[in-house]
């Protein structure tokens, strides 16, 4: 009885302390539940975009009350993404039926930009759930999953399911690494200075191809007049 009691008034002592103890403390940091976010790594990432762009247009275009109206493909940077997006959207849009016209006075103005987002430092990463859990069963065996064929414990079958399902998965592009850059793609349509639909993705860049995303800065040479002493 001693014991209890003895333990009991731990308890309630270090209770009590959390409540009446300092309250100076930062809060915890927790993470957000687990999400994914694709990767843009090559200009094929951004056709299929520029691709998904064109069918929500088609989509809704009826929606929007702007049915047989013509839209121009607007773009104010230079940069390698820019210029390369413009002309993937007007080929996607085109493709879809869509009235595209340049510089159509009185026409929709299909917009986008972009901005890069440089991370110093991320801390640390959750990593894919399930993925040590996989790599495992593919060392060490498959004895924890050898009920997934019909009940029985058959495990070679399982072992050949698992096992080479888990290995495709591995080296067919199913993992990614972090970057510490990311991109954020806004694409507008508006009538006049109207806002009336817009797509924003948010993706992983790899670290070198931010100036993909940035605007190129031609220098401007300036000539210098020589005036011959002779004259």
């Amino acid at each position: 009885m001693r014991t209890k009691s003895f333990a009991g008034m731990v308890v309630m002592l270090s209770v009590t302390g959390c409540a009446i103890g300092p309250t100076s403390q930062v809060p915890i940091a927790t993470t957000y539940e687990y999400t994914t976010q694709q990767k843009m790594q090559a200009a094929h990432h951004w056709d299929v975009l520029a691709e998904d762009v064109a069918l929500r247009l088609k989509e809704h275009i009826n929606e929007l009350s702007v049915a047989g109206r013509t839209i121009n493909v607007i773009s104010d940077n230079n940069s390698p993404f820019h210029d390369a997006f413009e002309d993937l959207l007007i080929t996607q849009m085109v493709n879809q039926g869509l009235d595209i016209r340049d510089n159509n006075h009185g026409a929709l103005k299909l917009k986008f930009n972009t901005q890069v987002i440089r991370h110093s430092d991320r801390g640390y990463i959750r990593e894919k759930a399930g993925l040590f859990t996989t790599a495992a069963l593919v060392g060490t065996g498959v004895w924890a999953a050898i009920n997934v064929v019909n009940g029985k414990r058959d495990a070679g079958i399982a072992g050949a399911l698992i096992g080479s399902g888990v290995i495709a998965d591995l080296f067919t592009g199913d993992i990614a690494t972090i970057s510490n850059k990311e991109v954020i793609i806004n694409v507008s349509l508006m009538d006049g200075d109207k806002y009336i639909m817009r797509k924003t993705g948010i993706y992983y860049i790899n670290e070198p191809d931010d100036s993909h995303y940035t605007k190129q800065y031609i220098p401007v040479s300036s000539e210098i007049p020589v005036v011959s002493e002779w004259e």
